[in-house]
C-alpha cells in the first residue's frame, strides 16, 4: 500500500506540476496574442505611412515647384513693372517741365520740335508700357499648370487662401497700375 500511495503521491505532483505549466504556457499564449494583436495594428499604421508619404510627397513636391516658379516670375514681372512706373514717371515729369512756348522767340520751331520729342518719345514709352501690362495680364490669367492632389486633404484651406492670394494679388496689383495709368493720360 505504500507502494500505491508513492505511486498517487507522484502521480498528483506530476498533475500539479502539468498544470502549473499549462497555466504558465495558458498565460504565455495570451501575452502572445496580445503581442501579435499590437503587431498588426502597427503593421497597418506603417502600411498606412508608407503609402500616405508615398502618395503624398510627389503632389506636394509638384505644388512647391510650381509656387516657387510663380514666385519668381512674379518677381521678375514687378521689377519690370517697376521699371515701367519709373519710366512712365519720368516722361510725365518731362512733359511737366516742358515750358509753354514763346510765340515771339526765334527759338519757338527749335523749342516746339523739342517739346514734340518729348511727346512723341512719351507716347511711344506710354503704349509700350501699355502692350507690357496687358501681356502681363494675359500671362496672368492663363492656366497655372494644375497639381492634383490625391486625396482631399492634401491642402488645408488655409494653404488653398494663401495660394488663391498669392496668385490673385498679382493680377489685381497689374489691373491698378493699368486703370491708374490709363487715367494718367486722360487728364
Amino acid at each position: 500500500m505504500t507502494g500505491d500511495i508513492q505511486i498517487q503521491s507522484t502521480l498528483d505532483e506530476k498533475m500539479t506540476s502539468a498544470q502549473d505549466e499549462l497555466s504558465k504556457l495558458k498565460t504565455r499564449q495570451s501575452q502572445l496574442e496580445k503581442e501579435k494583436t499590437k503587431l498588426e495594428k502597427l503593421k497597418v499604421k506603417l502600411d498606412k505611412l508608407t503609402e500616405g508619404k508615398s502618395d503624398l510627397q510627389p503632389s506636394i513636391n509638384k505644388a512647391i515647384l510650381s509656387l516657387e516658379s510663380e514666385i519668381e516670375s512674379n518677381n521678375r514681372m514687378n521689377e519690370e513693372l517697376n521699371i515701367l512706373c519709373d519710366k512712365l514717371k519720368a516722361d510725365y515729369d518731362k512733359i511737366a517741365s516742358i515750358p509753354e512756348p514763346d510765340i515771339e522767340s526765334p527759338e519757338l520751331e527749335n523749342q516746339l520740335d523739342k517739346s514734340i520729342v518729348v511727346i512723341e518719345e512719351a507716347g511711344s514709352d506710354f503704349k509700350k508700357a501699355i502692350n507690357r501690362i496687358e501681356a502681363f495680364s494675359q500671362l496672368q490669367s492663363a492656366d497655372i499648370p494644375a497639381v492634383k492632389p490625391k486625396s482631399k486633404s492634401q491642402f488645408s484651406k488655409l494653404e488653398l487662401i494663401k495660394i488663391g492670394f498669392y496668385i490673385g494679388l498679382p493680377i489685381a496689383a497689374l489691373a491698378l497700375i493699368l486703370v491708374v495709368v490709363t487715367l494718367f493720360l486722360l487728364k
